[in-house]
């Protein structure tokens, strides 16, 4: 399978060897482990050593060979044997005056021979109250027969050869650091039962720490590696401060560069640790952050070995799959430090000051605060290992499904739909992916039921395993399985622009001269304020055939004066400007008439939005313009999500576009290409056909067709980058439009779109206020030569956080664009305050409480009847009720919440409104609490209407809207979530045409916000109780 390296290390010198471990070399384990085989083949020798020549520089991770790990198991299988012969006696303890000093530290980059036998490679991977778990560093250790080698302990008994002491310092010793282990002893346990210990030892280990498996081993010789930097500063922010008698007794944090918390005990931290709070940033010194993936020591002979070698490690789990990085030490910031960081909270005059350490200190920032909020998203997320009976209910589905049950779950610990799961079947010693469709409690206390799906390429795989160790019924087609499964972590790609922000040329890689520069300097404050516009050499009005009118799907509409100037804003030659417009004020049709507008002065444009649905509506509202027909647009939809019923879809998405190709360009394409486009084509076609009979209940696939999927999912998913390539080349798009993660992760070194989207010079984004101030600075800095139009409202929804607003990394790292360019004072601003969506009478509950009385009605009562026409309103003149319900809400495992009577009376609403003739496709529900959601799916669903939570709705509007306030009984203290002044103003505005708001007035009297909105319905006489309803709605 190897073709051994020659290697005479007995001829290198201590200055050839370095312990730097350069990411691009020696990579982080991704998301999936070691499934991915691409992955799996860079993790053979980076130095091949022909004719055993070593380099100038060679990295330690290089120096282990087959040799030494086959000595190495040799001696293992005599520790083995002499346990089993019972001839193995307990090791003494080792003298007092031989453990290992405080604060030493004797590291070895080369390691020595000793008793005639170097040593092996592991890695410190887990700590234990008295030992460190060590994880091998070659698979020729332990696979694929030695499993008790893959972990061992290193504890007191060990000896440290460079020091001549026993044990470790652990205020020393860091996750990740390399140790060279040159002799072992079993542990204590196996001299009691050396058979079942080795039994449980060689079980598949999951975790470092995995209950289920034992450790046969444990060092009794060995060295410590020099790490390749012995401290590097990180910026950490304190999650929470856990207190033991009154007294602090560990911290939670997160440091710059994780997406992972840590839990840090006080010995660690050289300060009075009572004066930490909720929120301080800090100083951790750290180990620099290298892999912890294991590798192969020598080099595959052929292609073929390599595959093979590859299969055994995609069988294997590591041992270290956290994102942590726990500290050696822990200080307070100096008062330089602090001031610099409260001076970003304020003014920010330190960018004025010194730009350049400004751009230094922000990425850093930048990158502590989106580390914290990562950490946030999976702060409570269940790390344990389940073995449970799990079900596939139907074996001619495709993807498979799987389906399984947890108890004893107090809340849902991260199990949410789009999160990956890993699930291991034993009996067949088989590893596969799957990702979570849905999440619903169980019938019993603390259950959660829980469905997913395979990989698509998986399929046949599983299939083989069902049939060799499921147990399969027949009568229904389904099958179990006994399986070990585990939530993934979740991937930075999922994390909106960690990855990017993470990067270290973040803003340091914007050229001096570039427009990104000089968009800094008016953001912060480094450039002079304006004056008056810089004109496009064209005239807006010159764009429109009739003065200010545009024609949207066949309609003209004339735009107001403030729409004017929105439009001239957007196209005139600012490097950056901001349009600021209140609920309904056509800030889409505006960002989509600059977009294309701009089309025809021979821009290329990238219009981006933080949700899909946002994406999909700007896109629709593109396509709706006249003068939009001959712009040749893209829009980008992450495969993940292509077939998730609530995201939209639209024929300019790139897969539309794509299938076109083959007809479009078969007189310039070179043959092969041309080809390409009709397998693409007729795989895409081959795809969405199965998804669109699959959600419509349609006929179960052969197992001929099944393999005939599977191989096109394959053949479109190999094609996808030489398609793209083909349509930058042949097609080129005038306007891209993406979400901006995607645009982030399309962007990256290994991204779709890499190198293509340099010749897009306008960059505008649509619901800018969700967009968060990081990513603002990512996409400057991919595309640093590019103008910024940002359309959005300082009043609608924040950037999603999991934490509080007045939290410090929500402060650094969560601020919304839009309401960071309304205070800069250099960047041309515009606002739209006429709106056009509801009843004037209904649009002065938001103007009142949020716009303080801004916002003007565009629109007159006679337009907006519909519900007035057929509903008895106790104010004959609005279209709105407060309906106090008086049942209690419930909260779920998922700790969401939910009300049975709410929801009765909602439906009944939604029943009595369809009898009066209003179409169910012009209502909509709007809940607060995802569990509520959930309840009243299958009812929505059964009656077509829209139902969505109040994050996921901003982007849209009804003629007609119930919303849902469901909890009730909880103190204002607890009401920051349905109290939050923006998100409240979102559920208000989504109507047209009226507003039914269902809730329970004593609770909410007291609380902030609410108690204006019953304040104002009081005035309105707009407030019933549920047992009024068939004065004001009865049944027909």
């Amino acid at each position: 399978m190897v073709r051994p390296r020659s290697l005479r290390l007995q001829d290198l010198q201590p200055e050839q060897v370095t312990a730097d471990l350069p990411d691009d070399l020696y990579r982080q384990i991704p998301l999936s482990g070691y499934l991915s085989a691409k992955f799996c083949r860079s993790l053979f020798p980076r130095e091949t050593l022909p004719n055993g020549v070593v380099p100038e520089n060679i990295s330690c991770i290089e120096l282990p060979s087959l040799e030494d790990a086959v000595l190495f198991r040799e001696a293992a299988d005599t520790l083995i044997q002499s346990a089993f012969e019972g001839a193995l006696q307990p090791l003494p303890r080792p003298p007092r005056d031989k453990l290992s000093p405080k604060g030493i530290w004797s590291p070895r980059l080369l390691p020595q021979e000793h008793l005639g036998r170097r040593p092996v490679l592991y890695q410190v991977v887990a700590l234990i109250s008295n030992a460190l778990v060590l994880e091998a560093k070659d698979f020729f250790v332990f696979l694929p027969d030695h499993r008790e080698l893959h972990c061992i302990l290193l504890d007191k008994f060990a000896l440290n050869l460079e020091s001549g002491s026993y044990g470790f310092d652990r205020g020393v010793v860091s996750i990740r650091d390399l140790v060279w282990v040159y002799e072992l002893i079993p542990v204590a346990a196996v001299l009691n039962d050396p058979q079942a210990e080795l039994k449980r030892a060689r079980i598949p280990r999951m975790t470092a720490l995995d209950p289920q498996v034992g450790f046969f081993f444990r060092v009794r010789t060995y060295a410590f590696v020099t790490p390749a930097v012995i401290s590097e500063p990180r910026y950490a922010i304190v999650m929470s401060v856990i207190t033991h008698r009154n007294a602090v007794s560990n911290v939670r944090m997160a440091l710059e560069g994780t997406t992972e918390s840590v839990v840090v005990p006080t010995s660690l931290i050289h300060f009075d640790a009572d004066l930490i709070r909720e929120g301080d940033v800090l100083k951790a010194i750290t180990r620099r952050k290298i892999s912890c993936a294991v590798r192969f020591s020598e080099p595959p002979i052929s292609d073929e070995a390599r595959d093979v070698l590859c299969q055994y490690a995609r069988l294997f789990f590591p041992a270290n799959p956290s994102d942590a990085l726990l500290p050696m030490e822990v200080h307070q910031l100096p008062q330089e430090e602090k001031s610099w960081i409260n001076d970003r909270l304020a003014n920010f005059d330190n960018y004025y000051r010194d730009k350049a350490n400004a751009i230094v200190t922000m990425f850093r920032v930048f990158n502590v605060a989106a580390s914290t909020l990562a950490a946030y998203v999976h702060l409570d997320d269940d790390h344990n290992l389940h073995r449970l009976e799990a079900t596939i209910p139907d074996l001619a589905d495709h993807p498979l499904q799987l389906t399984f049950s947890l108890y004893n779950m107090t809340s849902d610990g991260g199990w949410r739909p789009h999160r990956w799961i890993g699930v291991w079947v034993p009996d067949a010693q088989s590893f596969f992916r799957f990702q979570v469709d849905s999440v619903i409690p169980g019938p019993n206390i603390h259950q959660l039921q829980i469905s997913s799906r395979a990989l698509p390429y998986s399929d046949g795989a599983i299939r083989r395993v069902v049939r060799t160790v499921g147990r399969v019924d027949d009568e229904n087609n389904s099958a179990t399985l006994d399986v070990y499964l585990q939530l993934f972590r979740v991937t930075t790609c999922a994390l909106p622009a960690y990855e990017a922000v993470s990067e270290a040329g973040l803003l340091r890689t914007v050229p001096e001269d570039s427009l990104g520069r000089q968009i800094l300097d008016k953001v912060y404050g480094a450039a002079p304020l304006t004056v008056a516009p810089e004109p496009d050499k064209d005239s807006s009005a010159s764009d429109f055939a009739d003065g200010y009118s545009i024609t949207y799907h066949g309609h003209e509409l004339v735009l107001t004066e403030e729409q004017r100037q929105a439009l001239t804003l957007g196209l005139s030659n600012f490097s950056i400007v901001g349009i600021q417009g209140a609920f309904g004020t056509g800030k889409t049709i505006i960002g989509a008439c600059v977009a294309s507008l701009l089309v025809h002065r021979g821009h290329r444009v990238i219009v981006t939005a933080s949700t899909n649905a946002a994406v999909a509506h700007i896109t629709e509202t593109i396509l709706g313009l006249s003068f939009a027909a001959g712009v040749k647009m893209c829009r980008f939809v992450a495969e993940t999500i292509l077939f998730d019923d609530s995201v939209p879809r639209t024929p300019a998405d790139m897969n539309e576009v794509l299938k076109t190709f083959a007809d479009r360009f078969r007189d310039v394409l070179p043959k092969n290409i041309s080809k390409q486009c009709q397998r693409f084509r007729e795989g895409r076609n081959l795809i969405d056909d199965h998804h669109r009979n699959r959600a419509s209940g349609g006929r179960i696939l052969s197992a001929f067709e099944r393999e005939e999927l599977l191989l096109a999912e394959r053949d479109v998913s190999d094609l996808i980058e030489q398609m793209a390539s083909v349509m930058f080349k042949w097609y080129r798009p005038n306007i891209i439009v993406i979400t901006t993660s995607s645009f982030l992760n399309a962007t990256s070194k290994n991204g779709i779109f890499r190198g293509y989207l340099d010749e897009f010079d306008v960059l505008l984004c649509d619901e800018a206020s969700q967009l968060p101030e990081p990513v603002f600075a990512a996409m400057l800095t991919r595309l640093p030569h590019a103008r910024q139009i940002h359309i959005g409202d300082v009043h609608q929804l924040e950037p999603h956080v999991r934490c509080s607003r007045t939290s410090t990394a929500a402060l650094l790292g969560a601020r919304s664009v839009i309401d960071v360019l309304s205070q800069a004072r250099a960047v041309p601003m515009v606002s739209l305050n006429t709106t056009f969506r509801a009843h004037p009478n209904l649009n002065e509950l938001s103007n009142q409480i949020v716009y303080g009385g801004t916002v003007l009605s565009g629109t007159t009562s006679d337009a907006h009847r519909l519900l007035l026409d057929v509903v008895s309103f106790p104010n004959d003149s609005l279209p709105f009720i407060f309906i106090d319900v008086e049942g209690a809400s419930q909260r779920s495992v998922t700790r969401s919440h939910f009300n049975e009577f709410e929801a009765k009376v909602c439906m009944s609403i939604v029943e009595r409104l369809t009898q009066r003739g209003i179409a169910p496709a012009t209502i909509g529900i709007i809940t607060f609490y995802r569990e509520q959601r959930r309840r009243l799916a299958e009812f929505a669903r059964n009656m077509e209407i829209d139902l969505s939570t109040v994050d996921c709705i901003q982007e849209r509007e009804k003629d007609v809207i119930i919303l849902l306030i469901t909890r009730t009984h909880f103190s204002p203290e607890a009401g920051e979530f349905l109290s939050d002044p923006r998100r409240v103003n979102v559920a208000l505005t989504r109507c047209r045409h009226g507003l039914f708001i269902l809730g329970h007035r004593e609770t909410l009297e007291g609380t902030p916000v609410w108690d204006q909105i019953l304040w104002w319905a009081q005035q309105q006489n707009a407030i019933v109780h549920d047992s009024e309803m068939e004065t004001f709605l009865p049944v027909l």
